[in-house]
């Protein structure tokens, strides 16, 4: 069935470009280049990630030492029950 809406762009992923919060550090942009533009000082973040490192927290040190509170939930992987 023929449409006239445009195809969205596709990144590096092959996923279309759809307006999100989402970041995913490939198509829809940088977590740490969201964050830093988003943290104030005592602001309260709370994180819930499986993949954020040690190199992560450093790259974003100078803001995080800023904010008021940090909730931080990780998941360490293997199997769940």
């Amino acid at each position: 069935m023929p449409t006239d809406a445009p195809t969205p762009p596709r990144g590096q992923t092959g996923q279309p470009h759809l307006p999100s919060g989402i970041r995913d550090n490939l198509d829809r942009g940088k977590v740490s280049d969201f964050l830093k533009t988003q943290i104030r000082p005592g602001t309260d973040l709370a994180i819930v990630s499986a993949y954020f490192t040690i190199y992560a927290y450093q790259q974003l040190q100078p803001q995080f030492d800023q904010i008021g509170h940090l909730r931080f939930l990780a998941h360490g992987g293997g199997a769940t029950g």
